[in-house]
């Protein structure tokens, strides 16, 4: 039984054409996208769940989708909430210690090879 009778299996998997930012990614931020209630997730002020979603983001731009802006071009300017809530998070006092790149192992990031791959 399929749980999205109305969303096609494809675009649930991704198309078969290689472009796989409009399968489970896409549906996944279009949700996000979906309900974002204000400026923040919940409105006007910041909570836990703009954290959340900014360091979510941040590190998988900074763990794969940069390597591949090449090949994929800005995979969030489809979701200007979701990337407002990031811009917003990040331009606190406290948004300015947060050093993903810097922090973690190289064996963390997105292979060379992989992104050929791509």
């Amino acid at each position: 039984m399929h749980l999205l009778p109305h969303v096609s299996h494809h675009a649930v998997q991704g198309e078969h054409n290689g472009d796989r930012l409009t399968g489970r990614f896409g549906l996944w931020m279009a949700n996000i996208e979906r309900s974002i209630a204000g400026t923040f997730y919940f409105g006007e002020a910041p909570s836990y769940a703009d954290f959340h979603l900014a360091m979510i983001l941040n590190m998988m731009q900074k763990k794969a989708l940069n390597h591949l802006s090449a090949k994929t071009g800005d995979v969030f300017a489809k979701y200007p909430k979701a990337a407002g809530i990031v811009t917003a998070i990040y331009a606190l006092p406290s948004g300015e210690k947060v050093p993903y790149k810097d922090c973690l192992p190289p064996q963390y990031f997105l292979a060379e090879d992989k992104v050929a791959e791509y």
